[in-house]
């Protein structure tokens, strides 16, 4: 039978860099809060890997899911330091920085001078808080006690209390980088008792029942619990993942006997599964002290009224029904007390069943530990393992345990190698440990993994295991955040020398050197990465050459692999460059850069450190063709708008009326972008067309040298290439700002109001949005790319031209821009950098040329 109860922690630590001083794959809240570990030592995340087999058949009240349930209250990671006498002292709570089902992670600090330390795991538990530093760990854990007055809670899935739990790893560790992987099994501190009218023996039906022909249950009651317990077992009866004695709190009370727990079937049934979970107790000596319970019900055919009472003991029962001896009420076990046959009527009160000898009642009491996975039951023999495949690591030496319960003797259980030849592995049965211990006898440096079986041979019983040896990976890892791809990307480009991805490699320590590594990417488009070569660093640079031809000009997205021990990968994106682009260009007025016609914008678009085909380029694009009309009539808009440009700026101070408005939203619905640039308010006429029925209104705000901080948005336009602008501010040419009110608000990205920097009045008018439905960015000044005439850096003036460049036009901030109050900071060249980066983006892929 299949008893999947029992729950496993894989710790797999992903630990910083002490060189980058990067975090990786983490989040930095606290959603569990610690004891905050020591700011001046190096801090590392440990994340959790939570498995929890459950047996998911269905049953009236809770599941094998809901008793490994784990909540977030009573969840504690605790760390206890390993002295120099090898005592274990309390360091810290360890913070739980994200929890997504089954997985944690959680903050940690890293060994100095090869401190080790032991991690403990409390879960559904209050910890006294606060606990002292420097206490033991037998004293901090002998003061986690859960209480339990009555029953537990176990009424259904949507009603129940979760199970007070206790793990910890076998042996202390030292926390650095790459630490091995870890497990932690917990212990359920309660126990559960199952009672059936005639279990089934088959493995995979262990809570089914055959029933009797002569009798239904109706209650149980269970006498001489006790009221509480301890959440950790004393560590002189834990080993090898279970306990062979309770830890009992000393104020522990039991129920007295006119007091015992009572539950009530409401139907008469042949089983009462997974509703009774009890607190560790000790044995009796005799049945006026053994804890014990007295089941009720209907006895002989037809009988629906009399309750006939009989007393059944956590006992070892011979084949005559009479007790051998009494049994300990363990955690984490569970106590199957199977009727096998009801010969007679029983006790008519459950005070004489209790105090009486059982008669008329045939059963037998199986515990099992719930560490056990599979059982096998024939007749009063039973025969259990936790697990039946042990995986070891590449190591010579390394070890693994088959943890097994059983009452046959012990010249019946034996184990047999399928291949005797085999020379790669030893096993050894502890029958007094209950446990059997395999190890690898050599390193497998074959890089493929070596795989034996053996048989467990217990009575009639025969169970087949796999032991697996792990080949050799080297123990390093790639550092994520060092990962650069070089070179230029370009459509039907073949790689060449100057195509790499370079990385650096992070080893755990020197028995790794001398290791060949190998990495390698997916292929992607016709383009794949690909490097080898020796370890020789615990920090190593190291270049994966490309190879292949680019087939497209998509992002491409890559893994890259390596043969490290636990085959961790790390992910990198190329974006190729953007393919040839055509610019319109519409305004009045030749200077001062109002739309790209020359000036300070143009040279920003112009210099290939901002947009070009070099390794540094900001936007890597293949080339840009501008063609600017500083008037046009409906006739010369119609043909430039007919040559399909990829992009239009419009600048100051161009007018759209009617048919150029008309014009441009015919653009707009074919894919076209369009970024207006206006401070008059004939983009009425274009918003007629984008806004349908909205009744859109404008009125003129403030004056030249305004600022508009933009919202705090995650949008490529406030956070691209160039910078994340959110919260920083654009700033207003000359005049007074065209704003904009009833823009229905669903049909925008709002990035600024009409409310100034440094001002106290609130506005509800837009200056400066993008359409959701069509690639249209507005603002309500025609200066947003002014720049006195064309000379470079002039960034003199406090209340007009407020793009900045510098003398090579790379995007500066213009400082002190306003005055007074309102003085600030703008940044309209980095922010039209974002813009335009986007625009690119849009053409290559969504745009009126795009295929």
């Amino acid at each position: 039978m299949k008893i999947n109860l029992y729950i496993e922690r894989l710790l797999c630590f992903l630990l910083l860099s002490a060189v980058s001083g990067n975090f990786f794959s983490c989040t930095h809240d606290e959603l569990f809060p610690g004891t905050d570990p020591d700011k001046t030592v190096t801090e590392g995340y440990m994340k959790i890997y939570l498995k929890v087999p459950v047996n998911a058949i269905p049953l009236r009240a809770i599941s094998g899911a809901h008793e490994s349930a784990i909540g977030n209250d009573g969840l504690y990671v605790m760390v206890f330091k390993v002295e120099a006498d090898n005592s274990e002292v309390f360091d810290y709570i360890a913070p739980i920085t994200e929890r997504t089902g089954n997985n944690l992670t959680v903050k940690l600090v890293r060994s100095q001078d090869a401190v080790k330390y032991r991690i403990v795991i409390v879960a559904n538990s209050a910890v006294p808080m606060p606990v002292s530093e420097g206490k033991t760990k037998e004293d901090v854990l002998k003061e986690i006690i859960f209480e339990n007055h009555g029953k537990w809670n176990a009424a259904s899935s949507d009603d129940f209390t979760p199970f007070p739990m206790w793990g910890e790893i076998d042996e202390p560790i030292e926390v650095k980088e790459n630490t091995p992987e870890q497990t932690i099994r917990l212990l359920r501190a309660i126990a559960r008792v199952d009672i059936g009218l005639n279990f089934e023996d088959t493995p995979e039906t262990s809570e089914s029942v055959l029933g009797l022909a002569n009798f239904k249950l109706k209650s149980v009651r269970v006498y001489r619990t006790l009221d509480k317990g301890h959440m950790a077992p004393d560590k002189a009866v834990y080993s090898n993942g279970s306990v062979t004695a309770p830890t009992i709190p000393a104020d522990a009370t039991p129920n007295a006997d006119t007091a015992p727990l009572v539950y009530e079937l409401t139907t008469a049934a042949d089983s009462y599964i997974r509703e009774i979970y009890l607190p560790e107790a000790n044995k009796g000596t005799d049945m006026d002290n053994a804890p014990c319970i007295v089941i009720g019900g209907y006895y002989g055919a037809g009988n629906t009224t009399d309750v006939s009472y009989y007393r059944i003991d956590f006992a070892v029962y011979d084949n005559d029904g009479k007790i051998l001896n009494y049994l300990d009420i363990l955690r984490n076990h569970r106590y199957r007390m199977n009727v096998k046959d009801v010969t007679g009527p029983g006790f008519t009160n459950p005070e004489d069943a209790l105090n009486s000898i059982p008669s008329n009642i045939v059963t037998n009491v199986i515990p099992w530990d719930e560490s056990i996975l599979e059982m096998h039951v024939e007749g009063k023999y039973y025969f259990g393992i936790d697990r039946r495949e042990v995986t070891l690591s590449h190591t010579a030496g390394s070890a693994g345990a088959i943890t097994f319960e059983t009452n046959l003797p012990a010249e019946d259980v034996a184990i047999q190698w399928e291949n005797t030849s085999q020379a790669h592995f030893m096993a050894d049965l502890d029958y007094n440990n209950k446990v059997i211990n395999v190890t690898a006898n050599n390193i497998n440096d074959t890089q493929a993994y070596l795989e034996e079986y053996f048989s467990i041979q217990a009575g009639s019983f025969t169970i087949r295991v796999k032991v697996v040896q792990n080949f050799l990976r080297g123990n390093f890892y790639i550092d994520c955040n060092s990962v650069k791809v070089n070179g230029v990307y370009t459509d039907n480009l073949t790689l060449n020398a100057g195509h790499t991805i370079t990385l650096t490699l992070v080893s755990a320590d020197k028995s790794v050197f001398g290791y060949d590594y190998e990495l390698s990417t997916n292929t992607v488009d016709g383009i794949s990465f690909s490097g080898t070569g020796t370890i020789t660093a615990l920090r190593q640079q190291v270049t994966l050459q490309g190879a292949g031809t680019v087939n497209n000009q998509n992002p491409k997205a890559l893994t890259i692999s390596a043969n490290n021990y636990d085959q961790t990968t790390c992910q990198t994106r190329i974006q190729p460059a953007f393919s040839a682009k055509n610019i319109l260009c519409l305004g009045t007025v030749n200077n001062h850069g109002y739309y790209l016609e020359g000036g300070s914008s143009r040279g920003m678009m112009e210099a290939a450190a901002n947009f070009g085909l070099l390794e540094n380029s900001i936007v890597k694009v293949e080339e840009i063709y501008y063609t600017a009309l500083s008037s046009s009539n409906t006739s010369t808009l119609t043909t430039a708008i007919n040559a399909k440009p990829d992009i239009v700026v419009i600048g100051y101070n161009y007018t759209l009326d009617a048919g150029r408005a008309a014009i441009l939203f015919q653009y707009l619905q074919d894919g076209g972008i369009v970024f207006a640039f206006i401070e008059n308010d004939s983009p009425l006429n274009l918003f007629s067309l984008v806004f349908p029925g909205a009744g859109i209104t404008y009125v003129l705000r403030n004056q030249g040298g305004a600022a508009y901080a933009l919202a705090d948005i995650d949008d490529p336009l406030t956070h691209g290439p160039f910078g994340d602008y959110r919260g920083k501010a654009w700033g207003e040419d000359y005049s007074a700002t065209t704003t904009y009110a009833g823009i229905p608000a669903d049909k925008v990205y709002a990035y600024t109001y009409a409310n100034r920097v440094g001002a106290t009045t609130s506005y509800t008018e837009l200056t400066l949005f993008r359409h959701r439905e069509y690639n249209l960015v507005f603002a309500g000044d025609g200066g947003f790319l002014a720049n006195s005439g064309d000379i470079k850096g002039d960034r003199t003036n406090t209340n007009a031209y407020p793009f900045g460049v510098d003398e090579s036009y790379n995007p500066v901030p213009n400082t002190g821009y306003g005055t007074g109050v309102y003085a600030t900071t703008v940044y309209n060249s980095h922010i039209f950098g974002n813009f335009m980066a986007w625009a690119f983006e849009e053409a290559e892929y969504r745009g009126i040329n795009t295929n």
